[in-house]
């Protein structure tokens, strides 16, 4: 991952309580806050608000068309679009409420 061996540091200051990460496939770390955004750092080291769950996103993958697959305690499974533009999958499994 050549993102990770231009940068050995992570943005002290910036960055309030990231869960979970991932990294797309052009290198581009993605994490989620407790804020319920979902934000992305770029190589140049700027951080942008890539979507905003309005809960708490915590694991994240993304899958081979490069969306991003989002559990979030709050709102369930999601479904992250390339654009950030969010579809729920599931609020509940097994009759449970998530």
């Amino acid at each position: 991952m050549i993102f990770f061996k231009k940068r050995n540091f992570w943005p002290r200051g910036k960055i309030n309580g990231p869960e979970e990460v991932a990294v797309d496939e052009k290198g581009r770390l993605y994490f989620g806050t407790p804020a319920g955004t979902i934000s992305r750092l770029l190589s140049d080291g700027v951080i942008e608000t890539f979507a905003t769950t309005g809960g708490r996103p915590l694991g994240m993958k993304f899958d081979p068309k490069g969306n991003l697959i989002v559990t979030d305690a709050y709102k369930g499974l999601l479904f992250v679009d390339p654009q950030g533009v969010i579809k729920i999958l599931a609020t509940s499994a097994d009759a449970r409420t998530v």
